[in-house]
Parts: C-alpha cells; sequence; structure tokens
C-alpha cells in the first residue's frame, strides 16, 4: 500500500476523517456497503475514472454470487475527463468486463437535421429524428458579439 492509502486509512481509523477520494476508495478498500446497491444508473459514464468504476461495480456487487443492476449510460465521443484518468475506452473495458448488454441510443431528439450534420462530421453515430426541424448552424466572431444581461453564450473554447 502507497504511503498516501496508509495515511488515509489511518486518518479514517483514528478520527474518522475522510475526504471526497475516500469517500470511493475505502468502501473498497475495506469492503464496506459491498453489493448494498440493487439498481444503479450511471450518466455521463464515459468520465467514470479507474477508481469510480471500482466503486460503483463494488456497491453494486457485480462481482459477487448475487450481483445487482448497473445500468452505464455514456458515449465515448464525448469525455472530457482525461485529465483524471477517465477513458472512453475504460468505458469499453467495464462494459466488456461485467458483459453490459449495449443498447445505443443514435437518434437525437434535441437537435435540428443540420446541427447533427454538423455532429456527422465527427462521429458517424447519431442521426436525426424523424420530423426533426431543418435548423440553422451559424458561426459568430466574437467581435460581432452582441450579449445582452440575462443571454448566455455556448462555445467550446473560452478565449480566442
Amino acid at each position: 500500500m502507497t504511503e498516501l492509502r496508509q495515511l488515509s486509512l489511518d486518518a479514517y481509523h483514528a478520527r474518522g476523517i475522510i475526504d471526497h477520494t475516500d469517500m470511493l476508495w475505502l468502501p473498497v478498500q475495506l469492503g464496506l456497503g459491498q453489493g448494498r446497491v440493487l439498481n444503479a444508473l450511471v450518466d455521463e459514464a464515459q468520465d467514470l475514472t479507474p477508481l469510480r468504476q471500482a466503486f460503483v461495480v463494488h456497491v453494486t456487487g457485480l462481482r459477487t454470487q448475487t450481483p445487482g443492476r448497473l445500468i452505464l449510460c455514456g458515449d465515448t465521443e464525448q469525455s472530457i475527463y482525461l485529465y483524471a484518468q477517465a477513458s472512453p475506452e475504460g468505458l469499453l473495458q467495464l462494459a466488456r468486463e461485467i458483459g453490459a448488454r449495449e443498447l445505443p441510443l443514435s437518434v437525437s431528439f434535441r437537435c435540428s437535421r443540420r446541427v447533427v450534420a454538423v455532429a456527422q462530421t465527427v462521429s458517424d453515430f447519431i442521426e436525426a429524428a424523424p420530423g426533426a426541424c431543418e435548423g440553422a448552424v451559424e458561426h459568430v466572431p466574437a467581435q460581432a458579439l452582441d450579449v445582452q444581461p440575462g443571454e448566455a453564450v455556448l462555445c467550446r473554447l473560452n478565449a480566442p
């Protein structure tokens, strides 16, 4: 066991002190709560770190004789927590390990046809819903923006 893990374990046993990471690690390490969650749904599962994956598998008891049920909702093309060791491949690996059945949700009921067409330039997974409106996609240079109080701007970058 690493020194940091041992220090966390000692702090928990001596004074009951835990931090956020301990809330995930200690149940797995100490065998607490295994199989206590009968049904779990994890949204944005592509962003589960290895520790969070271990925690979810532990509390649902997926590796026991009486496993619970785990539903993982995720899109490997939308992973944003790579810096925290979450990996789109990790979601696929976990799905294989637990024998998950894939039920694709490829039809977008939120986006117009034009938005879906732009998304299809980087993903062949998405398709527009039947009856989706045509919609519009526009690029507005930052210099041309006239943002008023109460309005919001959705962008992929926080700087030019």
